[in-house]
């Protein structure tokens, strides 16, 4: 491979994540200049908790950049001309029903009209409600049946709600197309022809290579002290903490979510992806269009930085602008790992970014990302990307979210068991009587930077779903009904050689919901999806039934 990037960047990012005290990073880049190809890996650190050395054929999950292949499967075919159980040819707008009679949603409407171009892009309505992920024994078709029980967010077609249901829909909608289970249609297809020979969908089979990059957390971190020392223009590395592999993997093979985030790629292997998505030969020149092209306006029209546009999302993609220049892709992460896989379609640029840091992962990759841009485009040293992300991280660490002296208490235990028919039973416990009741205390007081709103004295509960990912529900007093929840992983951290449990806490999202005698109204962004009503605050409690995504109705004490 011929070198891209000038060796000063490389010590640069080497210095970052010492710096940061992230154990391993991958980055690879592609530039197509007069009609020739320049390509690079860049693999840096380590890979897993033996200190084995991060390389080009490591493999590591790039989660929801996997969307993209859903998406460019459906082109394939649609080139291909297609036909559907009803003699008529495939496109980008024909009706799921067409192909999956069987699929079903709680709006009618959605339900008989919604198209392939609606389920890539996310416009169902309909939230994408990750907790409802199974774990080893899930299956792809029986997240499709869950989705009867989501409430829709929004109409058919009104805006982007971010669903990883949505593209278990679109994988088994191409399977029943072709006959061929979703997986091995996209390695006959894509991987097979351009010649991605280490990428996998299977979990197990990349660890059986010995090759599969494990993911790491950080610990006794003083976020106090860290962001104190940012705050004054100094460093302080007790911020930071120390770093532990932490144990992960509870997903079987992972092929449930094989269209939604289930890919494990390779720095080396990522490279023939990017070239084919700046200069398609298996795809369409109309496929490569269809995939850059946007179709909706997404959430909050803030950005983190003023040359950075606001998002669009496509089919499986998304799309940006910095200083004028097109950037299209995915981003992705799953406990330990996070991702980048873009190009610049009018540069001629590809770039993905790979690090296997729950921390400070998702700043690093960004960061990095933007870095490496800045050198391509010619643009390095105008923005200082290390105090757009992670500084910004360290300087928010310690600056819990405070709460007001005005509310009314409620003394009422709810414990229980409560019960919603795509979530199963939703157990519920005073965290003095949960069995790592002890380990969360820990986690609340020692955890800098988690912003959760808890109340002085007041009862903490703890909830435990069938599903392990988004960790465990800690409910906790707001006022009277209105309770704060908030995901809590804590995740356990391989120390060889030293005897003692140690844990490190990750917060998933933090939100509100009601509880009455009934059970517990969640709100539309009970586990990160987007949509209309979340503002909990604003119900009332005989509305409370109406206005919820998902009632967990009380089905024991």
């Amino acid at each position: 491979m011929t070198t891209i990037l000038d060796p000063s960047l490389r010590q640069k990012l080497e210095k970052l994540l010492q710096k940061y005290k992230v154990p391993g990073l991958c980055v690879s880049v592609v530039r197509k200049q007069d009609k020739q190809w320049a390509e690079e890996v860049l693999p840096f650190g380590t890979r897993d908790g033996s200190g084995s050395p991060w390389k080009e054929d490591s493999l590591h999950a790039i989660a929801s950049c996997s969307k993209v292949f859903a998406a460019a499967s459906v082109g394939l075919l649609i080139d291909r001309k297609t036909t559907l159980p009803n003699g008529q040819l495939l496109t980008w707008r024909t009706r799921i029903k067409d192909v999956l009679p069987e699929w079903k949603v709680m709006d009618e409407v959605t339900e008989a009209n919604a198209d392939i171009e609606d389920v890539l892009a996310m416009r169902l309505g309909i939230p994408g409600h990750n907790g409802a992920w199974g774990g080893p024994n899930d299956t792809q078709q029986a997240m499709i049946a869950r989705m009867q029980h989501y409430k829709p967010s929004t109409a058919l077609r009104k805006t982007a709600t971010y669903s990883n249901d949505s593209f278990a829909v679109a994988g088994e909608f191409i399977a029943r197309l072709t006959g061929t289970p979703y997986h091995v249609f996209v390695k006959e297809n894509i991987f097979d022809p351009l010649g991605i020979t280490s990428t996998t969908f299977n979990y197990r089979e990349a660890l059986d290579t010995g090759r599969r990059v494990e993911g790491f957390v950080h610990y006794d971190r003083d976020g106090k002290a860290g962001s104190d020392a940012v705050k004054s223009g100094g460093w302080s590395d007790e911020g930071v903490g120390e770093v532990g592999q932490v144990k992960g993997w509870d997903i079987g093979d992972g092929m449930f979510f094989a269209a939604a985030g289930g890919i494990l790629s390779t720095g080396a292997d990522i490279i023939h992806w990017l070239k084919e998505t700046l200069d398609p030969h298996i795809l369409s020149r109309d496929t490569l269009d269809e995939l850059n092209r946007p179709r909706t306006s997404w959430g909050d029209t803030s950005t983190p930085h003023p040359t950075l546009s606001h998002n669009t999302y496509g089919i499986g993609q998304w799309t940006w602008y910095y200083r004028g220049h097109r950037i299209v892709g995915h981003s992705g992460d799953i406990p330990g790992h996070y991702s980048m896989v873009f190009r610049l379609p009018d540069d001629a640029i590809g770039l993905a970014v790979f690090c296997n840091d729950e921390t400070f992962g998702g700043e690093m990759v960004k960061t990095v990302f933007m870095m490496v841009i800045d050198e391509m485009l010619g643009l390095g040293g105008m923005v200082d990307w290390e105090d757009v992300y992670l500084l910004k991280k360290l300087r928010e660490a310690g600056e819990g979210e405070k709460v007001s002296e005005s509310y009314r208490s409620n003394t009422t235990d709810i414990s229980g068991t409560y019960h919603h028919p795509a979530y199963g039973n939703l157990i519920v416990k005073r965290i003095e009587d949960h069995p790592m009741g002890p380990t969360f205390s820990r986690l609340l007081a020692e955890y800098p930077g988690h912003s959760i709103p808890l109340r002085p004295n007041e009862q903490i509960y703890l909830g435990d779903l069938p599903q392990k990912w988004i960790g465990k529900l800690l409910l906790s007093i707001s006022d009277a009904n209105l309770f704060t929840r908030a995901w809590i992983r804590a995740d356990e951290i391989v120390r060889p050689g030293e005897a003692d449990m140690r844990y490190a806490g990750v917060v998933n999202g933090i939100g509100k919901c009601m509880i009455l005698d009934k059970g517990i109204g969640m709100p539309w962004d009970f586990c990160g999806a987007s949509g209309e009503g979340a503002d909990v605050s604003e119900w009332a409690e005989e509305d409370a039934e109406h206005a919820a995504a998902l009632w967990f109705e009380k089905i024991s004490t």
